[in-house]
């Protein structure tokens, strides 16, 4: 197995898969051999083989659970999303206090825009860990991408209190605090803390500034979001951030650019952001 690793690493495939298949040849059921050659096939364009290789693990292992998923998780990357969502299940009917599978199946709802129940996955993926900061977490994600704020806001703090050190758990709800126009001070105390853990992520520089322009402090907002959007030009939700900040600090023209590239980019603005920032150039 390890001589697999190191003939991938240096890009020697063939050795590498000759590797993979000797080690589930001597251990038909290593569930860890399986995934990587799998993953490795996927990897240099080879998805129908990959394909092929996890059924094939799975006709010979048909009641673990491990195979099951592997199955699952090539028909997802194959995008046979109905047939994939059908072998997580049965990874989880087979064990389920494995909670990969759970986070996996809920990842193809939501590439094929299903909400409700990407939600309810989680929600069963708690009920086996309820305690576990990580699986609140991505629920607190799920709700806030249904622009359910205060589930979102419930599954944050309690993750927050679990794992009250996690730079990005402070930050998301650092972040639906701040678009609620609440708790603004322990808000941007959880994001400075955030910003001290990691320094150079994006996305908390973005919670800090908007968090200083909800504050009503503009100059400081604009600084802050400068820099994001120098760093991430092609967010259209940075842009608007970036935009809004401009106005409210009296720097119209720039605020007109930014706000007016924030609803020509892809991926579009969410309607609320996008008709708030139809409004503001309207006033401008």
């Amino acid at each position: 197995m390890n001589m697999a690793f190191a003939y991938g690493g240096l890009k020697k495939f063939p050795e590498a898969e000759r590797e993979f298949q000797t080690a589930l040849k001597l251990s038909p059921q290593f569930d860890g051999a399986a995934a990587e050659y799998v993953a490795m096939l996927f990897s240099i364009g080879q998805g129908p083989k990959g394909l092929q290789v996890a059924k094939q693990y799975l006709d010979s292992n048909p009641n673990r659970a491990g195979a099951q998923f592997i199955y699952a998780s090539a028909l997802a990357n194959s995008k046979r999303y109905d047939e994939a969502i059908a072998e997580y299940k049965k990874a989880i009917q087979t064990e389920p206090k494995a909670l990969l599978p759970y986070m996996q199946l809920a990842n193809v709802y939501q590439l094929t825009g299903k909400p409700d129940e990407m939600i309810a996955t989680y929600q069963d993926a708690l009920k086996q860990s309820p305690d576990n900061p990580a699986v609140i977490g991505v629920l607190g994600n799920a709700y806030l991408a249904k622009n359910d704020l205060k589930s979102a806001q419930q599954m944050y703090e309690k993750a927050n209190q679990l794992a009250p050190h996690d730079p990005l758990l402070q930050n998301n709800l650092a972040w639906v605090y701040a678009v609620q126009g609440q708790n603004l001070d322990v808000a941007l105390s959880l994001a400075q803390q955030a910003k001290q853990a990691a320094p150079d992520f994006v996305a908390i520089n973005d919670t800090l500034g908007w968090i200083q322009y909800k504050k009503g402090n503009y100059p400081v907002a604009v600084g802050l979001l400068t820099e994001v959007v120098q760093k991430m030009p092609q967010s259209s939700e940075y842009r608007y951030h970036l935009g809004m900040a401009l106005s409210a600090a009296g720097q119209k023209d720039k605020a007109k650019d930014e706000l007016k590239k924030a609803l020509q980019l892809t991926p579009p603005l969410n309607q609320d952001d996008s008709r708030q920032a139809q409004d503001a150039l309207a006033k401008l």
